[in-house]
């Protein structure tokens, strides 16, 4: 796709939105609308109606739609300050984290800075009406990376960025067809690959608000990783910023709070083993200042004791993720020993590298040993408390390690179906691999 065409999609996803918002909140042209030989389109005081929508999107336009238009009701500081206490609210281990913070004046000042950026207004205020509970993440996500980014140390200039950032860091997907946001599966690689745009996307309209330059790299580097497994330019630690790192872990912790610890009605607790499996994929020192605070949280937020049945039936969870889990290891490194012609290739030392940390993790943790069920089923018929407090560390461990591995496995997809200089051999392999691990 040209660059010309990638624009012009990117513009008519969001010019959908607007069609969408208008229904609900007006969205009026503030000046005429131009197609690229200057030739009218639409007249100022015009709404972004669906007809008005349809002539727009047979046309390249002049400008970008955003910069033409103005949205009747939109989000204030104030506001965006009340929905952030609002997501934090709504679930316990949200509400322990932020109520630990007790910086509610400063955040409340950096939530009335947006105000200054009327594009960015425009497109919180329509990403909170388009993808609500995509805002409140990135509510949480921004309240949570100026916490860590003070633990750190980070100037008062870096946490104002660092906040602006983590607010904006998905408003590039609001330029993502929504066939392809709102899909319900999983992506095909083509797809998953236009999924990623939405940080290059973000970075660009950051950068074109005239946001310092650590802001808009921090979103086009919140989902990069220290191995370099990442996107969009697969850098390794050396290369990222602190900023974009800490965005990163925080969208993570926000992503487990709200996908899987709401659901399981686990607590703040059960947010360190999930951090343990994933301790090397962002810089090491981030991730020990937010265990650090999330231990300190944990004194008065345990999680409540097992009976001894929730005990045994959990132990058989156990058992069967485990053989999963060695078996999805196994069948990966077996595909990278066949891999030699491809072997240094930046993609499959991304993989590699992956799969040895992971390794590390686990042999830490100790899940993976052959005697590790047999001391826990042990301990539970001569009732050593101890082994309970591990029952559900062990559940958490391996499923975090299982979610890891599928990671690992779209990306030796991807470099299957888009490594165009990758060797037949190498290509045999990964889909060999691929074929067993579909049994899973």
């Amino acid at each position: 796709m040209s660059q010309d065409s990638a624009k012009r999609e990117e513009n008519n996803a969001y010019l959908k939105h607007l069609t969408a918002v208008n229904n609900s909140n007006p969205v009026i042209v503030t000046e005429n609308v131009l197609d690229e030989d200057g030739a009218l389109l639409l007249k100022q005081g015009s709404r972004i109606n669906e007809q008005a929508t349809e002539r727009l999107l047979k046309f390249k336009l002049l400008k970008p739609i955003e910069e033409s238009i103005g949205l009747e009701n939109s989000l204030t500081g104030d506001r965006i300050h009340q929905e952030m206490l609002l997501s934090c609210n709504q679930n316990p281990t949200s509400k322990a984290l932020y109520e630990s913070c007790q910086f509610d004046d400063v955040l409340q000042k950096m939530c009335q800075s947006v105000e200054q950026y009327p594009i960015l207004i425009q497109k919180l205020t329509v990403h909170a009406l388009q993808r609500p509970k995509e805002f409140h993440k990135a509510t949480m996500c921004a309240w949570m990376s100026i916490h860590i980014g003070n633990a750190i140390g980070l100037t008062q200039e870096q946490l104002l960025c660092l906040f602006l950032a983590a607010l904006t860091h998905d408003i590039g997907m609001l330029h993502i067809d929504r066939a392809i946001t709102e899909k319900q599966g999983d992506l095909t690689a083509e797809e998953w690959q236009s999924m990623q745009c939405h940080v290059i996307i973000g970075e660009k309209i950051i950068r074109g608000i005239g946001l310092p330059a650590s802001c808009s790299r921090a979103i086009l580097e919140h989902h990069e990783r220290c191995d370099g497994s990442g996107y969009p330019k697969s850098i390794t630690r050396e290369e990222l910023s602190i900023e974009g790192q800490i965005i990163a872990m925080c969208d993570m912790i926000v992503a487990v709070i709200k996908n899987r610890l709401s659901i399981m009605g686990s607590s703040v607790v059960d947010l360190i083993p999930i951090l343990q499996v994933n301790s090397e994929i962002h810089f090491y020192h981030t991730y020990e200042t937010i265990v650090l605070w999330l231990r300190t949280v944990t004194k008065n937020n345990i999680s409540p004791q097992l009976t001894e049945q929730e005990a045994n039936e959990r132990i058989k969870q156990i058992k069967a993720l485990r053989r999963e889990v060695v078996d999805r290891l196994d069948i990966i490194n077996e595909v990278l020993r066949k891999i030699t012609a491809d072997k240094k290739n930046k993609k499959i030392q991304a993989i590699i590298i992956s799969i040895e940390q992971l390794d590390s993790v686990l042999t830490r943790s100790g899940v993976l040993y052959f005697y590790y069920v047999h001391w826990l089923e042990h301990s539970i018929k001569t009732s050593d408390t101890s082994a309970f407090t591990k029952i559900d560390y062990s559940l958490i461990i391996l499923n975090e390690t299982k979610w890891r591995l599928r990671h690992i496995e779209r990306n030796l997809k991807l470099f299957h179906d888009h490594g165009n200089n990758a060797s037949i051999s190498t290509k045999q392999a990964i889909n060999d691999g691929l074929k067993q691990l579909a049994k899973y």
